[in-house]
């Protein structure tokens, strides 16, 4: 089997660079959900530098951008909340 059926990929092409994502084909349903939460994980960092507290009053879920208490997508993740990097 070539690398190609190995690995899905995705590329996303943005003003200060391309971000990647690679994975392999086949997961199990614990490696999904491992991999959910990591992506999770990604998510929250990349969100980080726009969540200082002088900058936003209130407090901002890191997956939807919604203030935290009308937010839609179920995650409910914040930045105020303690984490395990």
């Amino acid at each position: 089997m070539s690398e190609k059926h190995l690995f899905g990929h995705d590329t996303c092409t943005l003003d200060e660079g391309t971000a990647n994502f690679q994975w392999p084909s086949e997961l199990s349903h614990s490696s999904r959900q491992e991999l959910c939460y990591w992506l999770e994980l990604v998510l929250r960092k990349i969100q980080r530098p726009l969540l200082h507290k002088d900058q936003v009053s209130d407090t901002l879920c890191i997956v939807c951008n919604r203030v935290v208490g009308n937010c839609e997508c179920g995650s409910h993740f914040s930045e105020t909340e303690q984490y395990d990097d």
